[in-house]
């Protein structure tokens, strides 16, 4: 029986402070130190910062309610820049630290060098964002979870919008050259031929091509219903916009390396005629506790976003988990994540023996207002 814990005692109605930072000469029981590790610099920065607005909202919350069992939590940021090798020295200097949570990394390769170092030395880690399979197929230690769904979620995903709206129909499958556009190449075509799809075309643009109205030209002379597309957010825009001018007027359906917002600025007005897949946002349910998050973070000029959420979940779901546990060391923490069912900003969390969330799910996002929103919930 998995143990039910509330969390709304963390986030009852209280007034944000500023960001907390701290530094220990020493572990004292005073202050219990945890950090955000991600890109905070560099072209995924501004996913990283939407993190750590999330982790330091909850902090700020759970600080003025008296603490974690009377203690005071202190946040601090590691900057990686999505790079392996400074990830694992990062892990190595946070460990050092007395960090007893890490939320992060970001990008999948710093989380598989940084995840080792933290299992090895017994802190709790939740990454939200990175999707690579191999993180919990084998999973570096008890202490490690993920928020996010995995990144093979995403192909069967698609392939099911495809099957319910566009069987029999002339689907093209264009991604870019990188090891992710081949990747989501195959694990897309692998889950169409699932569903008793196959693309009619499939194509590959050069990442950063400005000109993309040769490849636009050739989808359009090929009568397509539907393209599918994997690349990343400024190439995915460009081909929009190259697609619309040439009025060539079809769903185009993408997936989650689109979204960024350079994508709005490079499609330009074609910006809304793109679907883009990524985790689901609980701000977008009705009711959901994440709309109040998202409503502070506005106020105080932040980005809401499912990244942002899911920091402020992964706080509480280890001050719900020392809660429970009634201890601050890793085995029992630890334990009481892996078995327990939590009600947090982000929904009820509960996680897979291998550490992956149970039910992390995925939404369709098109571009409206300057921004992503979620296309199939109601707002």
């Amino acid at each position: 029986m998995r143990q039910f814990k509330s969390l709304a005692p963390f986030a009852a109605g209280l007034v944000m402070a500023g960001m907390l930072t701290g530094v220990l000469a020493a572990p004292a029981q005073a202050d219990i130190r945890i950090a955000v590790a991600a890109a905070f610099s560099g072209q995924f920065a501004p996913l990283g910062d939407q993190i750590l607005a999330g982790a330091r909202l909850a902090v700020e919350d759970i600080n003025a309610s008296g603490g974690l069992r009377g203690e005071k939590l202190v946040l601090e940021e590691a900057d990686d820049r999505c790079d392996p090798e400074r990830a694992t020295a990062l892990a190595n200097q946070l460990t050092g630290k007395g960090v007893q949570l890490v939320i992060g990394h970001l990008c999948s390769s710093a989380t598989l060098a940084a995840a080792p170092v933290y299992a090895e030395a017994g802190r709790i880690q939740i990454t939200v964002a990175s999707a690579l399979p191999q993180l919990t197929e084998a999973r570096p230690g008890p202490g490690f979870f993920r928020l996010g769904p995995r990144e093979d979620a995403t192909a069967p995903f698609i392939a099911e919008r495809l099957a319910q709206e566009f069987a029999g129909k002339r689907i093209g499958l264009v991604t870019d050259r990188s090891a992710y556009g081949k990747d989501f190449a195959a694990r897309v075509k692998a889950a169409m031929q699932a569903k008793g799809l196959s693309p009619a075309l499939e194509r590959e643009l050069d990442a950063g091509a400005r000109d993309l109205k040769p490849l636009a030209s050739a989808l359009k002379g090929e009568r397509l219903d539907v393209v599918v597309l994997g690349a990343y957010a400024t190439d995915a825009g460009h081909l929009a916009a190259a697609l619309s001018a040439l009025d060539m007027q079809v769903p185009l359906l993408a997936g989650d390396a689109a979204m960024g917002m350079e994508f709005g600025a490079a499609a330009g007005e074609a910006a809304s005629r793109v679907e883009v897949t990524f985790m689901a946002d609980p701000a977008a349910v009705p009711d959901s506790p994440a709309r109040e998050i998202a409503s502070r973070m506005r106020a105080a000029g932040m980005v809401p976003s499912p990244y942002a959420t899911d920091g402020y979940a992964a706080v509480q779901l280890f001050a719900a988990a020392v809660d429970a546990s009634g201890s601050f060391d890793f085995a029992p923490v630890a334990a009481a994540l892996q078995s327990g069912s939590f009600d947090t900003v982000s929904g009820t969390v509960s996680f897979l023996p291998d550490g992956d969330r149970e039910g992390a799910g995925l939404s369709w996002y098109r571009w409206q207002d300057g921004r992503f929103r979620p296309s199939d919930l109601p707002r």
